[in-house]
Order: structure tokens, then sequence, then C-alpha cells
């Protein structure tokens, strides 16, 4: 799910209310989904299938924790691990 969400900044509840514009600033190329605290995610793309995607594995990656915490603890990827995904992938 790094791969293609990266990383994915959560925001406080209300954050679409309206004249709060920073959760915009927070989406960008390589940060296309914003976590909206007790609430929902709002994800980005070129095309309607991409943001579908996007959507899709946050999903996924949010039933996987919380399934995986049922197991014991939750191991998050290392700084090692993700700057390693990050040339393999991103590297030209």
């Amino acid at each position: 799910s790094w791969i293609l969400l990266q990383e994915m900044p959560l925001v406080p509840f209300g954050a679409l209310s309206p004249g709060r514009e920073e959760i915009f600033e927070k989406l960008s190329a390589g940060i296309p989904a914003v976590l909206i605290a007790n609430d929902s995610v709002l994800v980005t793309g070129d095309s309607l299938l991409r943001a579908f995607d996007r959507l899709e594995v946050a999903e996924m990656t949010a039933m996987s924790l919380i399934l995986g915490e049922s197991l014991g603890s939750v191991k998050p990827i290392s700084d090692n691990n993700i700057a390693e995904l990050g040339r393999v992938f991103f590297s030209k």
C-alpha cells in the first residue's frame, strides 16, 4: 500500500468544512490521500479509476491493520525499508 499511497497525513475532523482549505494543501502528486480523523478518506487521481484504486488500497490497508492488531502488535515498516521501496519503485 505504501507504493500506491506513500504517506497519508491525518487532518482533524471538520477539515472539509467551508473556509478550511488546509486539507487541500496536504494533497499533491506524492500525497494522493488524506485521512480525516473520525470521518473519512479523501483521495485524488488523474481518473476516476485511479482515485477508486487508491481508496480501495486505503480501505484494505485499514482492514489489515485492524485485523493484524487482533493477532498481536503490528510492526510498522522501518524508515530504511521505506527508503529502499522508494529506490526500487521510483528511481529512473
